[in-house]
C-alpha cells in the first residue's frame, strides 16, 4: 500500500506542476464557448505552494452573462 500511495503521490504532485498547461486548454476551450472571458487563478498554484493533496482553482469571468438563477434572484428582489 506504501508503495502504491507514494508512486500516486509523485505522479500527481509530477501534473501539479504542469498547471499552467491545463490553464492554457482552459483559455482556450472557454473562449471558444464563452466568447470574451477572464480566467484567473487563485489559491496554491497562484501563490506558488502546490502540494499532493492540492487542487487546481480557477474562477471565469464572462461580461454579460446572466444564469436563469440569477434572473430569478434579481426578480424576488424587487
Amino acid at each position: 500500500m506504501k508503495g502504491n500511495w507514494a508512486r500516486y503521490a509523485m505522479e500527481r504532485y509530477e501534473m501539479l506542476r504542469r498547471w499552467k498547461d491545463y490553464v492554457n486548454y482552459l483559455v482556450r476551450a472557454c473562449r471558444e464557448i464563452l466568447g470574451n472571458c477572464k480566467i484567473y487563478v487563485v489559491g496554491g498554484a497562484a501563490e506558488n505552494r502546490l502540494t499532493v493533496l492540492s487542487d487546481l482553482d480557477m474562477l471565469v469571468v464572462v461580461e454579460g452573462f446572466e444564469p436563469d438563477w440569477v434572473k430569478k434572484l434579481n426578480i424576488r428582489k424587487r
